[in-house]
């Protein structure tokens, strides 16, 4: 039996940070090292001598690490539309789990935030008049004309796209990215407060094995693959020419290692990407000559609202404390279908889904 199944009190508390989602069962699962959510850590935190119990909540990959390491992951979409639960978890989670780590004097080292590049309302940018600036939110009546560009917030001149630094300003224009704000804040107050080390990693778009093909508003990438594999085209908002960073899963688990053996990074909020920015179209190429499907994605003019064009992770300070990652998107791609053909029968969940966010005004359209 595992340390976290013979230890009634640490269930409790974690069942209590969980509101009850989580079953004995899956505690059982992880413990056992099958881990679903689509990161490697158990394997490699076991091989560097990290104490580590989990729990996890069964529709989210919000986790719970007590003993030496506190660490706590997001769920994985950006866009569902479950409001009360985004918060519920994410900020009253994160809450919740400070609060038992201070007032049972848990003896914990250290706690690692999960944050996310969404805490940023949109990538930094390159003025010719003003240099780097840092634009705001692109307004709703301007994606409805059909201009998607990014514009200086000082001339209104479309910018070019360059790596974000830590210390661009703070958006939080979608329910998902506020819940991820809130917990940077928190974890890092909260550690400045009570003396524990606390670092938020603000992660790419990270993809990978065991990342869910049954959540229809997961990861980009699980998305086109279970469109292909079901001979559906993929779909893409705006036109396509959006870039995103991205950070295959085994790079992330080494960046957590990272931040929990060192001190470099302790009490700051500090980017994990590539550095490389890759368009959502090229992702579609990429995935559909790997699995040898040529479907050409469907764009219907659509866009969501409060979602950013660009963005490039500036990954110079992880950078500096030792990190580089491994993994290329185009390898990552792989090793992740690999991955997918093991699984058998694969469903489509996103047509469902993308009505959904119809119909809730999540998806809107560009004016004809």
């Amino acid at each position: 039996m595992s340390e976290f199944l013979k230890n009634p009190v640490s269930w409790l508390e974690t069942e209590i940070l969980y509101h009850s989602y989580t079953t004995r069962g899956e505690a059982q699962e992880v413990a056992n090292g099958i881990d679903r959510t689509g990161c490697k850590q158990l394997s490699r935190t076991e091989q560097n001598s990290w104490r580590a119990t989990f729990a996890i909540e069964k529709s989210s990959s919000l986790r719970w690490m007590e003993s030496t390491w506190c660490f706590t992951k997001q769920p994985t979409a950006v866009i569902c539309p479950k409001i009360s639960k985004f918060v519920a978890v994410n900020s009253l989670g994160t809450a919740q789990l400070l609060e038992i780590v201070r007032e049972k004097n848990l003896a914990i080292r250290k706690i690692i935030v999960a944050s996310s590049q969404v805490v940023y309302p949109e990538g930094a940018g390159e003025c010719p008049q003003h240099g780097l600036v840092f634009p705001g939110l692109r307004p709703v009546e301007q994606l409805r004309r059909g201009d998607f560009s990014v514009r200086c917030p000082a001339c209104q001149i479309p910018t070019k796209s360059v790596p974000t630094p830590e210390f661009a300003p703070l958006g939080g224009e979608t329910v998902y990215a506020i819940t991820k704000v809130d917990q940077e804040k928190l974890v890092l107050t909260w550690g400045r407060q009570v003396g524990i080390p606390t670092v938020a990693l603000r992660y790419s778009c990270t993809f990978g094995p065991r990342q869910s093909i049954f959540n229809p508003y997961t990861g980009v990438i699980a998305i086109f693959c279970t469109r292909l594999l079901n001979n559906l085209p993929p779909v893409i908002y705006e036109d396509g020419e959006q870039t995103r960073d991205f950070s295959y899963v085994e790079d992330i688990a080494r960046a957590n290692l990272l931040a929990a053996n060192s001190d470099q990074l302790d009490g700051k909020a500090v980017n994990v990407g590539s550095g490389r920015a890759v368009t959502i179209k090229r992702v579609t190429e990429l995935i559909s000559a790997a699995l040898r499907i040529p479907l050409a994605p469907i764009m219907n003019r659509e866009f969501r609202p409060g979602e950013m064009r660009h963005l490039i992770s500036d990954t110079t300070v992880i950078r500096n404390a030792g990190y580089a990652p491994a993994v290329s998107l185009e390898e990552g791609i792989e090793r992740y279908l690999e991955w997918i053909r093991q699984q058998g029968s694969i469903k489509d969940y996103f047509a469902a889904a993308e009505l959904i966010l119809r119909k809730k005004g999540i998806l809107q359209k560009v004016d004809a």
